[in-house]
């Protein structure tokens, strides 16, 4: 597979809440974005993907690739939550979060909060995850997120990839910027992960760059 991730503070945020993880010989992948106004939400990310780094390896993956990945970020929940017991000033911390596996031929997705992943085929983009949203008339807000308290409900997925297949894991900070048509326009051009990561980046900060930014592309062999 030929996978690539970016992440770019954007031109308004001060620091950056996202986090990521990419580790190609695992076939693991994981976005997730720290809660805006809300304290640490940096911390709360990195909590996250260090979590699902540590708790999965090859062999549990390739054994039960969506047991491992719901269960690892209830790890992930748990650890934030102790985090926030241990260190009161970061209290009201959280992160979405959204992760996958792929050996080239099969995909299994995990997600809690908004971030989402897509797949490009036939050149027909697809949201494949829920976002955890309640909308109203004042805007959107999420239902649940890792490290905010109480109990998480995780969605879990699992689908087929066939050779050209473009898969994408991004955070809102891409979705809210640029619309589902350019995302397809750039997935569906003859470039690398890398191009495509740095692409779509490019086009996130042109349409104003007003969150963090995070993206993984996955293009299978």
């Amino acid at each position: 597979m030929d996978t690539a991730a970016a992440t770019h503070v954007g031109y308004v945020r001060g620091r950056n809440e996202d986090a990521y993880l990419l580790a190609p010989d695992r076939g693991l992948f994981a976005v997730a974005d720290g809660l805006g106004g809300h304290p640490a939400g940096d911390i709360a990310s990195r909590i996250a993907v260090r979590t699902l780094d540590e708790r999965l390896d090859a062999a549990s993956l390739g054994e039960d690739p969506g047991g491992s990945l719901e269960a690892a970020i209830h790890a992930a929940h748990e650890a934030i939550a102790g985090e926030t017991r241990r260190s009161p000033e970061t209290h009201g911390m959280g992160t979405t979060i959204v992760t996958g596996w792929s050996d080239g031929q099969r995909l299994v997705l995990a997600s809690v909060g908004d971030s989402r992943a897509y797949r490009l085929r036939d050149g027909t983009l697809t949201q494949l995850t829920t976002d955890d949203v309640w909308e109203a008339a004042y805007g959107r807000s999420l239902t649940q997120a890792l490290g905010t308290g109480g109990e998480i409900a995780t969605e879990v997925l699992d689908l087929d990839l066939r050779p050209d297949d473009r898969v994408l894991l991004c955070t809102d900070g891409l979705t809210d910027m640029v619309d589902d048509a350019l995302i397809a326009d750039v997935l569906g051009a003859p470039m690398d992960a890398q191009g495509i990561v740095e692409r779509l980046t490019a086009s996130a900060l042109d349409h104003g760059g007003y969150d963090n930014i995070t993206i993984i592309a996955l293009i299978p062999a």
